[in-house]
């Protein structure tokens, strides 16, 4: 058994932060390597134990998560919260005024 994935995640805000932990103890699928108290920075990896792990867990509250970068390392084949948040793009859920601008 053997680490396949680091992720680095940057999340917007504390509160994303948390509610990303929660959903991992819940799950049990991502270890935490470093946490960085004084940031909303948090380095993840994962072993055999997420591998095709369903996606529609975290699909459901992606919503709820504010994240501003995700890094990865993948020393494997694609997984499917690996999907998800390589495919998820913050900027839709930010909301627009008539002249462009994100409020």
């Amino acid at each position: 058994m053997g680490v396949f994935q680091i992720w680095h995640i940057e999340f917007l805000d504390k509160k994303s932060k948390i509610y990303f932990e929660k959903l991992r103890l819940h799950q049990r699928i991502l270890c935490s390597y470093s946490s960085y108290p004084k940031s909303n920075e948090t380095t993840y990896h994962m072993g055999w134990q997420g591998y095709n792990f369903g996606s529609d867990f975290l699909n459901k509250h992606l919503k709820k998560i504010n994240i501003k970068k995700f890094y990865s390392l993948d020393l494997s084949c694609r997984t499917n919260w690996y999907n998800e948040l390589k495919n998820f793009r913050p900027w839709d859920k930010v909301k627009t005024t008539k002249t462009g601008r994100s409020k």
